[in-house]
């Protein structure tokens, strides 16, 4: 299975998270996944992909959408160390 997370760096040499389901950046908290720095943009996406393997197929009738509420609950657990975002 395709993670539907990736990190990789942008132009700059800055690090993005895409959303390889929606073909655009993941949102955090309602900001987009960009201008990271590359420990960052990989501690993101594997919580993201580890929030979106756990949390995603016990919505009922989400087509595979996170929870609104993921970002804000979920990603501080699964990835407690990560810098303040934004």
């Amino acid at each position: 299975m395709t993670a539907r997370f990736e990190a990789f760096p942008d132009p700059m040499n800055r690090w993005v998270v895409w959303d390889c389901q929606n073909d655009t950046f993941a949102r955090i908290g309602g900001d987009e996944a960009i201008g990271l720095g590359e420990t960052h943009a990989t501690s993101i996406c594997d919580a993201l992909n580890r929030a979106f393997d756990t949390y995603a197929p016990l919505q009922p009738g989400a087509d595979g959408e996170l929870p609104h509420w993921l970002p804000a609950n979920v990603i501080v657990k699964l990835a407690p160390n990560l810098p303040a975002f934004g």
